[in-house]
């Protein structure tokens, strides 16, 4: 009796753990049919390093160049067209590497753009900033011309020293950052970062909470450029220059860094000469890229199995 009640209770626990992992599976989808939208318009954008999509503008994607040029930003649409330049006051664009949409602050109901000045390409840096402003207003000018002034610097550094990064993302529940390692060396290190301002003379430490692993992808396949969370924070995808990792938490997880530790589903963006971004739609549905390289054609995602005519994304099968 007490072996045949052993063997229904394992059989119980397997019969869990098996409908957990279909679960897991069944949430976990990766990206595939793609669509070109159109090309990046404004000239100004010629090397395109970070994207995100607006919270408060529906179909609007934030954008930013890479090393040298003001500290500003644009907003596009989805077909490319320009709609909007947001100029940093008082900000440095020393390396801008990436973009992040997310709450302000936990439970804020005000969204706020993340611009990460994180680039470091010889891990020489002794700390780096992660810039924060309340997505402003564009009034009824277009393209709009728009100057922010009140800009949070955020200056931290990494356990152990130096390390070079391109990607950025904030919790969109949680309101938590996070930072991606880019390294051709080893695993990539994901590191957790306190949504506070910092001042440069007390920059904050960052907490690394697990590594990303590609098993045998080395090189360019695994040095990782861009990344962004899903809207509902259940999962988060990651890009390198030849490919892209959705790693899935699963809608009844509590830990969102649980996520760091799964294996991912791989997806193949377009090739494109030295592509750096990546972003969601802010249905979950599509994933938008383009590249540093002009022209820059824009590149919509979708997801496997979802219908692009029932797509909860802004966009539409145009």
């Amino acid at each position: 009796m007490v072996q045949l009640r052993t063997i229904i209770v394992a059989a119980a626990f397997l019969a869990v753990f098996v409908q957990g992992e279909r679960a897991h599976a069944q949430t976990c989808v990766g990206f595939g049919q793609t669509k070109h939208t159109g090309n990046v318009e404004h000239d100004a954008i010629d090397e395109a390093s970070g994207l995100a999509a607006s919270w408060r503008h529906e179909g609007l994607y934030w954008l930013h160049n890479d090393s040298g040029d003001k500290p500003r930003l644009f907003l596009m649409a989805e077909d490319g067209a320009h709609v909007a330049t947001v100029t940093l006051a008082g900000v440095d664009a020393r390396d801008w590497e990436d973009v992040a949409v997310g709450p302000c602050d936990k439970g804020s109901e005000e969204s706020c753009v993340y611009v990460a000045d994180i680039g470091d390409n010889r891990a020489k840096r002794k700390k780096v900033a992660i810039y924060r402003f309340a997505e402003p207003a564009l009034g009824d000018e277009r393209p709009a011309d728009i100057t922010v002034e009140d800009v949070t610097a955020n200056w931290f550094t990494y356990p152990g020293g130096a390390r070079d990064a391109e990607t950025v993302m904030v919790h969109p529940k949680s309101a938590k950052i996070y930072v991606v390692e880019k390294t051709a060396e080893r695993d990539a290190g994901v590191y957790r970062i306190a949504n506070k301002a910092h001042p440069p003379k007390k920059p904050v430490l960052a907490v690394e909470v697990g590594q990303l692993r590609f098993g045998a992808q080395s090189g360019f396949g695994k040095m990782i450029t861009a990344g962004d969370i899903a809207p509902d924070g259940s999962e988060f995808t990651v890009r390198t220059y030849l490919a892209a990792y959705t790693f899935c938490v699963g809608e009844d997880a509590a830990d969102f860094e649980s996520a760091v530790k799964t294996k991912p589903v791989v997806s193949n963006p377009p090739f494109m000469i030295q592509s750096e971004t990546l972003g969601y739609g802010r249905g979950g549905n599509t994933i938008w890229i383009t590249t540093e390289r002009r022209p820059a054609p824009v590149y919509r995602m979708q997801r496997n199995g979802a219908d692009a005519k029932k797509s909860d994304d802004s966009s539409s099968d145009n």
